[in-house]
């Protein structure tokens, strides 16, 4: 995949939240119907020596409210939703995946899970739509 950029942020000591803003002029965005992912790398260094590091994927998109209507990246979105039992539904990755593709066919957007499943169903919404 294409790199946007690089960037060092240097933090002072004590400061503890850094941020970091880039310039991305045309993204790709992200939907259920085309669920594109971006990579973003972060590395925590002190003195040229790695501390740490972490990757996490992202989507850019919008959502509007306007009226009584819902908008993903300017278009309307109706959100037609259903509730999983994690452990049932979708006790293995090939399991959830086959769940979200048949959520997809039956044109649901949004789903309601346990707590304790929250970040395994919302890694894998992000990736599959």
């Amino acid at each position: 995949a294409p790199k946007v950029a690089d960037k060092v942020v240097e933090a002072s000591p004590g400061e503890s939240v850094v941020s970091v803003a880039f310039d991305w002029p045309s993204p790709h965005l992200w939907s259920p119907a085309d669920p594109h992912l971006y990579n973003a790398d972060f590395t925590l260094s002190e003195g040229g020596e790695r501390l740490d590091s972490l990757r996490t994927r992202f989507g850019f998109r919008e959502v509007k409210a306007k009226g009584h209507r819902m908008y993903l990246n300017g278009k309307p979105i109706i959100f037609r939703r259903a509730t999983a039992h994690p452990g049932g539904d979708f006790a293995t990755e090939e399991e959830m995946k086959e769940g979200f593709a048949r959520l997809r066919k039956d044109g649901i957007v949004a789903l309601r899970v346990r707590w304790s499943e929250q970040e395994r169903i919302a890694k894998a919404a992000d990736e599959w739509g």
